[in-house]
């Protein structure tokens, strides 16, 4: 079957993906029949670009589509092929002069610099995008930008999720563990950009891709597990992950709304701790006492185990005129910021709601949103670290706010693998499926070479 034929039969498959609380379904046997073929994935290194220019370290061959026709020609040593938006066209500098075309690809048996130049101020990407291997596609997607979209088989992929993803520094059985998970989770996504021409783009929105990497320790990790992929009852897993839990790892309709995975579970992260053991810091003072504390928690390594954000009224203000409108979807002015509250939490401890008062009415920013009110309005690195967090108002003299500030725990929403937890639990002895079967409780580790439990590096 077609690479294009397969995506197809797959999001058909999946179509229930968050329909309620219904996740996607995609049997193992299915995704194994392609995965045996030598699955190539597409992933997107430039987005949303006007032009794109590729330059490669050896001699290259660039191909042309036309539409009903092709042409291709060689590029020397050194040579770099610019592509710019022309209306519904791609404009290409060749060898006999511009070439209107539908889409362009580089093949070249060496790595290729890929650099772009964005179409929007608010999706600009850095000029220098990166060294990849494989091949390099442009397309001009369906809103009109460019696209550099790198094709490569899964398995060249992954040592390039597993180094950005996680410190490289982590134990074997933490990068292994991280190398299943990351060929679940794009397996899982295929096609999830598919209106922009590829699988997965290279960032937080999806799996975060370096390119090009020389580290034999990951290599090795990725090669340990090759075919590995996480499953429950004979379907992919959704194999969300974080970098630090803070103690705990939660519930996932208590971080996205309406949200129900029966192997993502709530649960204390400590030694000792079981995992159907269902922790409750849902009290105030629980969660005064855990961001307090120096506990013995797998993942009380990362320097954002604990951490503390401030903002004065005219901070707050300033996020809250910005970012408000985005996160709610209202327009018009917003008023002046009189107050925030905390209100509820999930049993791992992570705030349900942020009410902003202001002196026109009320606003809730509700569950991971809130995170991304104090950074740009969308996911990404900035905002708070996590909604594990006590909301300290300090006041004037008046009894007016005057600052806030803000003591919590952890990176990341909580859900799956606490990443410092499993390089934790990697020091304790633990083996990657053992991490594995702690974060995702009823799970299992399928080699898809084998279409059964089990794999190659001992884990079973």
């Amino acid at each position: 079957m077609a690479y294009h034929e397969w995506l197809a039969a797959l999001l058909i498959a999946g179509a229930l993906r968050h329909t309620g609380a219904q996740p996607k379904i995609i049997p193992v046997e299915t995704v194994a029949a392609y995965a045996q073929q030598g699955a190539p994935i597409r992933i997107g290194v430039a987005q949303y670009a006007r032009a794109v220019k590729l330059l490669p370290q050896a001699r290259a061959t660039v191909a042309l589509e036309m539409g009903g026709t092709s042409s291709s020609f060689n590029l020397g040593a050194g040579k770099s092929v610019m592509a710019h938006l022309d209306g519904d066209h791609i404009l290409v500098n060749g060898p006999a002069g511009p070439a209107r075309c539908l889409s362009v690809t580089l093949r070249s048996a060496s790595p290729v610099r890929v650099f772009s130049w964005g179409a929007e101020t608010r999706r600009s990407r850095r000029t220098g995008t990166g060294i990849h291997r494989g091949d390099i596609e442009i397309v001009r997607d369906a809103g009109g930008t460019l696209s550099a979209v790198c094709v490569l088989p899964l398995e060249s992929y992954l040592p390039g999720v597993v180094s950005a993803e996680m410190p490289v520094r982590f134990r074997a059985e933490a990068l292994k563990a991280q190398a299943i998970i990351a060929r679940t989770y794009a397996l899982f996504n295929l096609g999830k950009h598919a209106s922009q021409g590829f699988d997965l783009c290279d960032g937080v929105h999806c799996q975060q891709y370096r390119g090009v990497v020389h580290l034999p320790h990951v290599a090795a990790a990725v090669t340990a597990t090759k075919g590995q992929v996480l499953a429950y009852r004979g379907c992919l897993a959704e194999t969300v992950y974080h970098a630090v839990c803070g103690g705990f790892v939660d519930e996932p309709y208590r971080v996205w709304d309406g949200y129900l995975v029966p192997y993502l579970r709530a649960a204390a992260d400590d030694p000792g701790s079981r995992q159907e053991a269902i922790p409750d810091a849902a009290r105030e003072e629980d969660v005064a006492r855990l961001v307090a504390s120096a506990s013995s928690s797998y993942c009380a390594g990362s320097p954002r185990y604990r951490w503390s954000r401030s903002y004065s009224l005219a901070e707050a203000q300033h996020l809250v005129d910005a970012n408000l409108p985005v996160l709610m979807g209202v327009e018009g002015p917003l008023g002046r910021l009189m107050d925030m509250t905390a209100e509820g939490r999930s049993p791992g401890g992570r705030v349900q709601s942020l009410r902003i008062v202001t002196d026109i009415g009320e606003f809730e920013v509700k569950r991971n949103n809130i995170r991304w009110l104090f950074g740009d309005g969308k996911p990404g690195p900035d905002g708070l670290p996590s909604t594990l967090f006590r909301l300290r108002v300090e006041r004037d003299g008046a009894g007016g706010a005057s600052k806030f500030v803000f003591s919590g725990a952890g990176w990341g929403h909580g859900l799956g693998l606490c990443q410092y937890g499993a390089n934790g639990r990697a020091g304790a002895g633990w083996s990657a499926d053992e991490i594995l079967r702690f974060y995702y409780p009823g799970t299992a580790v399928v080699d898809l070479a084998r279409g059964m439990p089990g794999g190659r590096n001992g884990n079973n």
